[in-house]
């Protein structure tokens, strides 16, 4: 646990929208699959801007590219999709990875060039940022480009992570003006564009919107060190929040969720527009709260062996072993037990329900139990058989004394 995040170029947007998100603990967490797809496909995208530069071959870059993409990666369908030509059709050359910082406090700009994984050397109050593609085009014109999954985020023409780096972009090549873009990148590849022209004025508009954000959030963490009170703000900007878990608006909503009763859903077509969409928001977070704190609870169950639950009921783990066959190994095996009854009875698989058939079979024929049979012919299978252990969770009910 760390005791705050500091504000970075990809979430001046929650800032705005919640300034407290950025003052309480933020809980360390895994990657989500998003988040892990979203930087292998910016990995992908950079490696073929980096070939493409050197050869300027659409074709190899692609191939290259794609080298670096595991052959079972879930993100690669939408790297293998990716209309390429269009990425750089009249473009010269493309930056990549190019890293700023802005001082909110002082209005200094910092070019940090390219920086590894993130990892910022300016310390507090620092806005870091690093962007995705910046791309020169014929006659001189500039685009400066920012891959999105498919979540939605703001209009380009307002981004402020957009904004954030074409205003340290501009500021430090002394550029009076540029395209900035979204690119949204389905699951298959499909691109979708939002994209607009930005100026000096917008440049200057979009920093001085940042020492604001950095403002609210400074005051948001002196008032969170005093013990006073934060507001809370909640919205669709909680989904991928790291302080959802230790957030007062989100524990109370979960609670009040906890708390809905069948008498109360009637209430529900009474409410206006704008209140049906808070309580669609509350829910959805509350919800996506729960599911954590469930996760966490059924980690735990899992690793001590069960939970106890009121009036004498407890949570007990169950475990089940599964079967699978190698065909190719198990064939012959089988045939030299039970001869050409397997061809009777297998087509292209083998299923367990099959071979536990006809291990009874066996041990009829040798003058043994059928579970003598089963367990012989399972032996003998070993060499083909993999087997693998699944943990579930069920409710044991207590007993009633008689």
């Amino acid at each position: 646990m760390t005791p705050f995040r500091r504000v970075s170029a990809s979430g001046l947007d929650t800032a705005q929208k919640c300034p407290a998100s950025f003052a309480l603990n933020a809980v360390d967490q895994e990657s989500g699959t998003a988040a892990v797809a979203g930087t292998g496909r910016h990995a992908f995208l950079d490696a073929f801007a980096g070939s493409w530069n050197a050869h300027h071959d659409v074709a190899r870059a692609r191939d290259e590219a794609l080298a670096t993409v595991p052959q079972d990666a879930p993100w690669r369908a939408a790297c293998e999709g990716i209309d390429l030509v269009a990425q750089v059709e009249g473009v010269t050359l493309i930056e990549v990875g190019l890293a700023f910082a802005y001082h909110p406090e002082t209005g200094d700009v910092g070019d940090l060039g390219p920086v590894s994984a993130r990892d910022y050397s300016p310390p507090l109050p620092w806005v870091c940022g690093t962007l995705d593609w910046v791309a020169h085009r014929d006659g001189g014109g500039i685009t400066l480009i920012d891959f999105k999954g498919q979540t939605e985020a703001e209009p380009a023409a307002r981004n402020l992570q957009l904004g954030f780096y074409a205003a340290c972009y501009a500021k430090t090549r002394n550029v009076p003006e540029m395209r900035v873009e979204l690119r949204y990148i389905s699951d298959m590849g499909a691109v979708r564009v939002d994209g607009a022209d930005l100026d000096v004025w917008d440049f200057d508009a979009t920093l001085q919107r940042v020492t604001r954000i950095c403002e609210d959030v400074d005051a948001a963490r002196l008032a969170a060190e005093a013990g006073k009170p934060v507001p809370m703000r909640l919205g669709t900007h909680c989904t991928y929040c790291p302080c959802k878990v230790v957030c007062p608006a989100q524990i109370e909503g979960a609670r009040s969720l906890l708390m809905y009763g069948e008498g109360d859903l009637p209430a529900i077509p009474t409410l206006s527009a704008a209140q049906a969409g808070s309580a669609w928001v509350r829910v959805t977070n509350g919800i996506a709260l729960l599911e954590r704190i469930e996760r966490l609870l059924r980690e735990r169950a899992l690793a001590q062996g069960g939970l106890p639950l009121p009036d004498g009921e407890s949570l007990v783990v169950v475990s089940q072993e599964r079967k699978s066959l190698d065909a190719a190994e198990a064939l012959p095996i089988l045939r030299a037990l039970v001869g050409d009854r397997v061809e009777e009875l297998i087509e292209r698989s083998i299923s367990t329900t099959v071979v536990t058939a006809l291990g009874g079979e066996l041990g009829l024929s040798r003058g043994q139990t059928k579970a003598a049979g089963q367990a012989a012919i399972w032996e003998a299978l070993a060499p083909a058989t993999k087997r693998t252990t699944t943990q579930s969770l069920r409710v044991k009910k207590a007993k009633v004394a008689k």
